[in-house]
């Protein structure tokens, strides 16, 4: 007797370090803004005011979290 199990798919999580040492889950990320050497990045699901209640990843401070926002901020969304 064999049984059907139907296929679950799992997100997985990322997280990335922010300023100010915050972590983010990568799939709460709304958009991200390319402000010179900084990333903006909006988490709320109502929206966000850049420059106020976004979340920063500088490149100075957070080289490999800014590298992994430029490869994000780059792919083709669906």
């Amino acid at each position: 007797m064999s049984t059907n199990v139907p296929a679950v798919q799992t997100a997985v999580s990322e997280f990335i370090l922010c300023d100010g040492d915050r972590l983010i889950n990568t799939n709460h990320i709304r958009w991200i803004q390319r402000m010179y050497e900084t990333m903006e990045i909006c988490t709320k699901h109502t929206g966000c005011t850049l420059g106020k209640d976004t979340i920063k990843v500088s490149k100075l401070l957070n080289p490999q979290s800014y590298s992994r926002l430029n490869i994000m901020f780059n792919e083709p969304s669906d």
